[in-house]
């Protein structure tokens, strides 16, 4: 049987895991729905733990959690907590209004004893702190990388569009999920220097009139290294080893292969049901 995935459009086609766009999309939308259900299918309980790991080092920026999250018994663990972990990975805006996912993320970290083979659960009352959504922790960390990008830019053009500044090994010290984010800041200004290059604007030519021009395309160089470089940042996955299974050799006198089992369904799992 072919194995069937979701889009992010919500429709049902053969292929890879679902992809996401930048549009924002809640946690009760279908495509949620639809995509849990793909993960389900697809993933299982080995794969929940290797996935939490990478979200916390991606995402959440520490590798304080962990020796933690390795010690926990993947049995406690809500699966569809880290196939929505994994979809955010892969590009998920994710619209959590209720606090719902990040209630489960914050519970992960604080509550360890939850998750390991002895313990049982005991419910209690606690006052819930204050959470930052993982796309605002993101966006802030990526204000601070171009706050230091904007000092870079305005020390070239004071030095008379000379530096040292290797754009392409300081990429390199930045994790990839914030590289879109970096790119797109610099659009306007690759688009403005463009056009003052290509004398297609009096005012913007104007603008710049204080550069030389040699000085100016030097310039236009420069940022457009910086949205091309930040633009193609990818985030590396490491590849999950397919387990190879023996095939059972078969005589013609004693032996008949066994009849095929009715195709695997897809299992259909609700956010209450994860959540």
């Amino acid at each position: 049987m072919q194995q069937r995935m979701v889009d992010a459009e919500g429709t049902f086609v053969f292929g890879t895991k679902p992809v996401w766009t930048n549009e924002e999309v809640h946690i009760e939308d279908s495509r949620i729905y639809k995509a849990i259900n793909w993960y389900s299918y697809k993933y299982d309980k080995s794969d929940i733990k290797s996935i939490l790991l990478e979200y916390f080092l991606q995402v959440e920026d520490t590798n304080q959690y962990t020796q933690q999250i390795k010690s926990y018994d993947e049995n406690k663990i809500k699966s569809g907590v880290a196939w929505i972990c994994d979809m955010i990975l892969n590009g998920l805006v994710l619209v959590d209004p209720d606090c719902k996912f990040l209630d489960r993320i914050e519970e992960l970290k604080n509550n360890p004893k939850k998750f390991s083979k002895d313990y049982e659960e005991v419910v209690e009352k606690e006052e819930k702190p204050k959470k930052t959504s993982p796309m605002m922790r993101v966006k802030m960390f990526s204000s601070k990388i171009i706050s230091d990008l904007d000092q870079e830019i305005d020390d070239f053009v004071m030095n008379g569009c000379k530096t040292d500044f290797d754009i392409k090994k300081y990429s390199k010290t930045i994790k990839p999920i914030y590289g879109k984010i970096i790119s797109e800041n610099y659009n306007s200004l690759l688009t403005e220097l463009e056009i003052a290059v290509n004398r297609q604007d009096k005012d913007v030519e104007e603008a710049y009139s204080f550069m030389k021009r040699s000085e100016l395309k030097k310039y236009l160089k420069f940022v457009k290294e910086i949205v091309v470089v930040f633009g193609t940042l990818k985030i590396k996955r490491k590849k999950r080893k397919k387990t190879k299974t023996k095939k059972t050799a078969y005589k013609a006198k004693n032996l008949t292969k066994p009849k095929k089992q009715a195709a695997k369904q897809i299992k259909v799992v609700s956010i209450t049901d994860f959540m």
